[in-house]
């Protein structure tokens, strides 16, 4: 399963100001909370994250009104780290993408000062967070030199070793972290109804696409029957209704990728034969393949396959 499932479910879920506020809530102290009107929080678009990270890593930036100063924010920074270890380094990484962010601030405020930033890291692992809470307990350091090493706090959440996930407050976040549970230890198939009756409610039910989604992709041995019986059993008088739609708008996606992959295949496919033809340098081929697969218009298994057939072509 790739990691971009949890990825995608957990932003889809906290993109939403409800879900996103009852989660800052529960994870953050009451000390930083009373600081924060988090029912004015929004979202701010874009990563901060290295692209040759974003397999492991991912990101969410919130802007949140101050309560203890007017016309000031604070920003709320969530790593999302889907390594089955903890990364010793991560405090490391958090510097720099909080270095990007201030960077981005200054260059759109030109004076200080700057909004102070509050991250947060979602440690969705299989062994418990043991790398220190701080930078500067990164680094070796006599007391004479401490003054010169930057240092900050991180707040950090994990899901806890049972399914008792407190979030109560919002019934679509608390299923949402139900659901990351019982993914991490593969018990997803016994918990299908607990989780979907989480979104009973209106907002609930506008997020069932995106949990269906999430449990296809996560639950090894879910499919969409299973599905289908819990949520007859959850909904019973819209259940059979909601999810025939959604079914019917995953097969249209389906076949809309089959007909993306074709098309990729091709791309690739006429690459190697002009270069098996002779009409293209192999070297010329090869870049224009990492071309083709950083744009997106290849896969990685259809550029491994290109690159053994140029390879083969050389030898010839």
């Amino acid at each position: 399963m790739a990691v971009h499932s949890h990825d995608r479910f957990f932003k889809s879920l906290l993109r939403n100001s409800e879900q996103a506020r009852a989660f800052l809530a529960g994870v953050l102290p009451d000390a930083v909370t009373q600081h924060l009107e988090l029912d004015r929080i929004e979202p701010v678009p874009g990563s901060f994250v290295d692209p040759q990270l974003q397999e492991h890593i991912s990101d969410l930036l919130f802007r949140v009104p101050r309560q203890d100063a007017r016309d000031a924010n604070a920003w709320v920074y969530a790593l999302l780290e889907h390594k089955s270890q903890p990364d010793p380094i991560l405090p490391l990484q958090l510097l720099r993408y909080m270095v990007r962010i201030w960077q981005q601030e200054a260059e759109q405020k030109r004076a200080p000062p700057l909004s102070p930033i509050i991250p947060l890291v979602f440690y969705h692992g299989a062994q418990r967070w043991s790398v220190p809470h701080t930078f500067a307990g990164l680094v070796d350091r006599p007391a004479d030199l401490a003054c010169f090493v930057p240092d900050f706090a991180y707040e950090i959440y994990e899901p806890p070793p049972t399914a008792e996930v407190a979030f109560h407050t919002d019934e679509v976040l608390q299923a949402g972290m139900l659901a990351l549970h019982h993914a991490l230890r593969g018990t997803l198939a016994d918990h299908l109804p607990e989780i979907l009756r989480g979104l009973r409610t209106e907002r609930g039910l506008s997020f069932l696409e995106v949990f269906v989604r999430y449990l296809l992709d996560a639950g090894e041995s879910i499919d969409a029957e299973d599905l289908r019986a819990a949520a007859e059993t959850t909904f019973p008088e819209r259940g059979e209704e909601l999810m025939a739609t959604i079914g019917e708008r995953l097969r249209s996606e389906g076949r809309e990728q089959g007909r993306q992959e074709g098309r990729q295949e091709e791309r690739a496919q006429l690459l190697v034969e002009l270069v098996e033809a002779g009409r293209l340098d192999a070297a010329e081929g090869r870049r224009t393949l990492e071309h083709m697969l950083r744009e997106g218009k290849i896969t990685e298994a259809q550029a491994e396959a290109a690159r053994k057939r140029i390879r083969e072509a050389e030898a010839e």
